[in-house]
């Protein structure tokens, strides 16, 4: 564990302290929530990191990353496997502007820029996002 994850998870465990003096009941909850929702159960501990990883790295929540980071590799997960977490965490983080961006280029192509900037432009369905 590099010193910087190592600084940043003292910071965190002093701070959860801090919190549960402060909100023992809230904290306590949340220390349930966190077993029930991170132990074995139909996924294991390891898929359950990178799951958590991949989200802190969309959210760009570097204690988290850090957390999940260290606590995936100690399930057992490879480098590969988080490399991949992380690519696919920049494929939905990056998802949005693409769709938005996309978007725009057809109202440009259609002459319907101006609808787009009043809101009023809608694409035409693709066969991928229709409810059939």
């Amino acid at each position: 564990m590099s010193t910087q994850t190592h600084e940043a998870e003292t910071r965190t465990k002093h701070a959860w302290q801090v919190g549960s003096g402060m909100l023992p009941g809230l904290i306590h909850d949340l220390d349930r929530l966190r077993a029930e929702a991170m132990g074995d159960q139909a996924l294991d501990k390891k898929v359950k990191e990178l799951i958590a990883l991949g989200i802190s790295v969309a959210e760009r929540s570097e204690t988290s990353i850090a957390y999940h980071v260290h606590n995936a590799l100690a399930a057992g997960a490879t480098r590969e496997e988080i490399a991949e977490t992380v690519g696919v965490a920049i494929f939905v983080g990056t998802e949005p502007a693409a769709i938005q961006g996309i978007q725009l280029l057809e109202a440009l192509a259609r002459d319907e820029v101006e609808e787009y900037a009043r809101g009023a432009f809608r694409p035409p369905a693709h066969p991928y996002m229709s409810p059939d």
